[in-house]
């Protein structure tokens, strides 16, 4: 026997009982005591924290186990035996002795009891039995409890330790569910083993269809290469990774997403697994792809736009450089096309101008491109042309095939075009020279009474002799101090208040007057003349800057434009911090404007040259944008503060839908990305009216003020303070402080 007490079939019989583990080992243990000692009830239970109730953990009545049930000690035969932790033994007549007994026993007889102690000695519960008849053998009884009161104990520890991690894990699971996006957890194997509410919703399914499976969507050999490969890759690397890619999930649904994992490890050190995130990209993808579609193509036709048209004219002339060959540019407006427009409505117009477009590429060969300037403006690159004459025919043809009839509304409507051309290399070496020379002859033909094709005139000996005369006299007028500098007011969009002046150089020619930067500016350029005269207008324009300051001007931010060649300087950066320097100009009052094609010629030292100018608190803008072929993508990673479209894209508005949408993406992409917007060439009060709702930041044209000398812009700011209510005093009133 195991006891002295205990029969040797009963004790072997106990031995096999002890062997047993969970839920099966209350149950044969209940068996024991109600076949073989007679017992009715069973009761396992653990002490609540107050001690004076025991919450049963198992709990057996006729052999057929209850559900838990909490009950109160007082007036039971579990108070004494808890108060003193010893057994507590009623062989018989239990109501006498407990009178306020009868939880769920009221017919019980007889009662044996057996505190249960964890492995530090603690109180932690108590095994207890009970029967309706008083019992033959208590002796048998006690030494049955008090054999297995060690493994109740020890089976009770193992109960509530399972709880403890059971509810430490709904924490940890309601935690992770409170996360506002997806989380997952997978083995070295690649097998879901978590996830939160987030990813369920995320991925369309519960949570029980995905634990325990790899990645929906996919065959197993795509997962093997792919996914696992990915995730084997980073076990052995460890630390994080991010990458996008495409998913199928459950519902069939292909989406785009961002994938962010990070290897963690057990608190002993052994890699767990890894954890990740997951976020849908599939509206910023296809925003993206909106965005680029437009920074390249024109809605309305699917044409290519000014921008990628520039890209493709670099191209060619890359490519016609390397061979010696030539190409012709043809710039086409359609004749009084807005007699069209009032006519027939603008969505007719527009549908008239779709047709236009099909007309022209279906004229045209694979190799040609047509572009969509805007309006009715179209651009056509011709490569491979070797003579005028050749380019000449071709136009012919061209103006024949646009004067056929369309018909709209079941009317036949006659439209004709005015046409010029530029022939690469004759009429210029550059995109913008070429597209110039074209637009020139464009406007030569529209003189010459429209429904005609103009080249550009090109007498080389003339224009030779007329450049080395001016180049001559930009040399001197260096020297002389010939140049000037005017000033155009920049406002602010909410409170037409000035904020900002733009310098202007002007040349005060001795004989010839006063000359825009058009006549001479490429030429400075070309000859390297542009250093110093740069130089000049960056000095003058800080120091006249700060005077007006002295004097009691608002402190408004100066914009000076930066040539090509002197973005290109590596001094660039020490010359300004001298010129600040010298002329005592806060760096945050001067305002830099480089071109957004300077910019994209060396994207790399753009960024270099513009974070040192940056850094030193100097304002920057990016001049003229949306007329280079800069990539949008690029801008993100550009410290400028500022974009200011072009007067180009302003020109046309309200009359324009397209030029309507370019400038509302580009402020809202801008808007995005933390950058205000300037819109240059604001002519007229619905101009004006169109900017501010569509929440341009500055405007700056002849509507609120032409530019002016230095002393123009004192005065001005002397007579400030007129009602601004009126738009013809606008210009006044922007001077107000």
């Amino acid at each position: 026997m195991i006891y002295k007490d205990i029969p040797l079939k009963l004790s072997r019989k106990m031995m096999a009982v002890a062997a047993g583990s969970g839920d099966n080992f209350i149950r044969t243990l209940d068996e024991i005591f109600s076949n073989d000692l007679d017992m009715d009830f069973l009761v396992i239970g653990r002490l609540d924290n107050d001690g004076g109730h025991i919450r049963s953990t198992s709990l057996f009545i006729d052999h057929q186990p209850r559900e838990n049930l909490t009950y109160s000690v007082e007036g039971t035969p579990c108070e004494r035996m808890i108060k003193v932790g010893k057994p507590s033994i009623v062989p018989s007549s239990l109501k006498k002795h407990f009178p306020s007994h009868g939880v769920f026993y009221q017919d019980a007889e007889c009662y044996f009891g057996m505190p249960l102690f964890n492995s530090t000695g603690q109180l932690e519960g108590l095994m207890a039995v009970l029967g309706r008849r008083k019992a033959k053998n208590p002796e048998v009884i006690q030494a049955v409890l008090k054999f297995f009161a060690a493994r109740v104990a020890a089976e009770m520890d193992r109960r509530i330790l399972k709880e403890k991690l059971l509810a430490q894990r709904r924490r940890s699971q309601a935690i992770l569910d409170a996360v506002p996006f997806p989380i997952f957890f997978k083995n070295e194997k690649g097998v879901y083993t978590g996830c939160n509410t987030n990813f369920e919703r995320f991925i369309g399914l519960d949570r029980n269809k995905i634990i325990g499976q790899t990645v929906y969507g996919v065959s197993p050999e795509e997962f093997a290469a792919v996914y696992h490969e990915a995730d084997q890759a980073l076990f052995r690397q460890g630390g994080s990774q991010s990458y996008e890619t495409a998913v199928r999930y459950a519902d069939g649904t292909n989406r785009e997403v961002l994938f962010q994992k990070a290897v963690f490890k057990n608190p002993d050190g052994v890699t767990g697994g890894i954890v990740g995130t997951m976020i849908d990209i599939t509206a910023r993808k296809e925003a993206e792809k909106v965005a680029r579609y437009l920074s390249h193509f024109d809605p309305l036709t699917n044409l290519p736009n000014q921008v990628l048209f520039t890209d493709r004219i670099n191209m060619k002339i890359a490519a016609s450089h390397r061979v010696n060959k030539s190409f012709a540019l043809f710039c086409l407006d359609l004749d009084h096309f807005k007699k069209i427009n009032n006519a027939f409505g603008h969505p007719r117009g527009d549908q008239i101008l779709q047709m236009f477009a099909k007309r022209l590429t279906a004229f045209l060969h694979e190799n040609d491109t047509i572009s969509r300037m805007g309006g009715d403006s179209f651009n056509l690159l011709i490569p491979d042309i070797d003579q005028e004459s050749t380019a000449a025919q071709l136009a012919k043809r061209l103006l024949e095939v646009v004067s056929l009839p369309f018909t709209v509304d079941e009317q036949e409507v006659v439209i004709n075009a005015s046409l010029g051309i530029s022939i690469y290399p004759h009429d210029g070496a550059d995109a913008r020279t070429l597209l110039k020379n074209a637009d020139t002859a464009l406007q030569q033909a529209k003189e010459k009474g429209r429904n005609t094709l103009q080249f550009f005139a090109s007498e080389m000996n003339t224009r030779a002799e007329e450049r080395m005369l001016t180049e001559g006299q930009l040399r001197k007028a260096l020297a002389k101090n010939e140049f000037v500098l005017h000033y155009q007011p920049q406002v602010d969009a909410a409170t037409l208040k000035v904020i900002g002046i733009e310098a202007l150089v002007r040349w005060q020619h001795p004989t010839r007057g006063l000359l825009f930067p058009a006549n001479f500016i490429s030429l400075a350029e070309e000859t390297g003349l542009i250093i110093p005269l740069g130089e000049w207008v960056l000095r003058t324009a800080c120091l006249q800057g700060r005077k007006l300051q002295d004097e009691g001007a608002p402190a408004w931010r100066i914009g000076v434009n930066l040539s090509p060649r002197q973005f290109q300087k590596p001094e660039l950066y020490d010359s300004i911090r001298h010129i600040l320097s010298e002329t005592g100009l806060k760096p945050k009052h001067l305002s830099l404007e480089i071109t957004e094609s300077v910019i994209m010629k060396d994207v790399d030292h753009a960024i270099q040259t513009l974070a040192r100018l940056k850094k030193i608190g100097v304002h920057i803008s990016v001049d003229d944008f949306g007329t280079g072929y800069s990539s949008l993508s690029y801008l993100k990673h550009l410290p400028i503060d500022m974009l200011k479209i072009d007067r180009s894209f302003v020109m046309e508005i309200p009359d324009s839908p397209d030029d309507m949408a370019i400038v509302t993406a580009v402020i809202s992409m801008a808007h995005n990305l933390n950058i205000k917007v300037l819109a240059e060439g604001v002519q007229r009060d619905d101009q004006k009216t169109f900017l501010q709702a569509s929440r341009c930041d500055e405007l700056q044209g002849y509507f609120f003020s032409p530019p002016m000398d230095a002393e123009a812009l004192r005065q001005m700011n002397e007579g400030a303070g007129c009602d601004e209510a009126a738009p013809i005093e606008i210009t006044q009133c922007a001077f107000a402080r």
